[in-house]
């Protein structure tokens, strides 16, 4: 008789991720809807706008209040991936949170390893980023587009590049709307 449970029990645990991911992915599902069914299987969401695309396979997954997140992003949460209050993630980004260590010539790839992503409050990670395990973006950072993070990221910087860097020092108080630029400015 228990074997009889145990098939049912074993697809419901791999596949439901395959299934909450279809139903948040759908363009065709309303924003409300999406944010309601994240809301009962991940550890918190916010008051975010989440649109469609959204790939995940875990629960672990943390968005604060004022967030957007857009089209098409991809976020692995084998472990935590905190998204804070405010942040902007473009179009197609990637949050990674597990990979291989490096074995010797015969078999490069070893075991799995994992590391949870922190992204400080209101930052703006611009089309494409990639974001890799282990990392934390302070918060008022800019990532442009393309951009790979491997490593932190500290406060209020705009970051660019293949692996990303510091390439500009940002403003850190309070701005004006005639102040407003574009980041490269």
């Amino acid at each position: 008789m228990k074997e009889r449970h145990e098939l049912p029990r074993r697809l419901w645990n791999n596949g439901r991720w395959d299934l909450i991911s279809t139903v948040v992915a759908s363009r065709l599902v309303p924003a409300q809807l999406r944010r309601a069914v994240l809301r009962v299987f991940c550890d918190h969401i916010g008051a975010a706008r989440i649109l469609g695309g959204l790939s995940i396979n875990n629960r672990h997954l943390v968005v604060g209040d004022n967030v957007f997140i857009n089209e098409d992003v991809m976020i692995d949460c084998n472990v935590p991936v905190v998204i804070e209050d405010g942040v902007a993630v473009g179009p197609r980004c990637s949050f990674i949170t597990s990979g291989h260590l490096v074995g010797p010539p015969e078999m490069r790839r070893r075991s799995i390893s994992y590391g949870e992503i922190h992204v400080g409050r209101g930052s703006w990670l611009a089309t494409g980023v990639t974001v890799l395990p282990g990392v934390t973006i302070g918060p008022g950072c800019i990532v442009a587009a393309g951009a790979v993070v491997h490593s932190d990221c500290e406060p209020d910087g705009l970051y660019a590049g293949v692996p990303a860097r510091r390439i500009k020092d940002l403003p850190t108080g309070p701005r004006s709307a005639d102040q407003a630029g574009t980041y490269g400015q």
